[in-house]
């Protein structure tokens, strides 16, 4: 059993915010994009092993990253 908390309490790791805004407008994390979010810090966490912070895709996945924790635009006025 202990093998599997290592992994687990990584994954709480990267789930939690890392600067910037992770928030939304009702003052929660988006669910639907929790996945992906947390998919993108692991994948950039391998990169910054491997590479400096200036390769192409490290600052792609930051980029990736960031747009996926920004407050999503409304797409008509019922959505505000």
């Amino acid at each position: 059993m202990p093998q599997q908390a290592a992994p687990r309490a990584k994954q709480q790791a990267l789930a939690r915010p890392t600067g910037g805004s992770s928030k939304r407008g009702s003052g929660q994390t988006a669910g639907i994009l929790d996945p992906y979010i947390l998919k993108y810090r692991e994948r950039l966490a391998k990169l910054k092993k491997t590479y400096t912070a200036n390769h192409p895709d490290v600052v792609a996945t930051e980029r990736i990253l960031a747009q996926l924790q920004q407050k999503p635009i409304p797409l008509t006025n019922q959505d505000q």
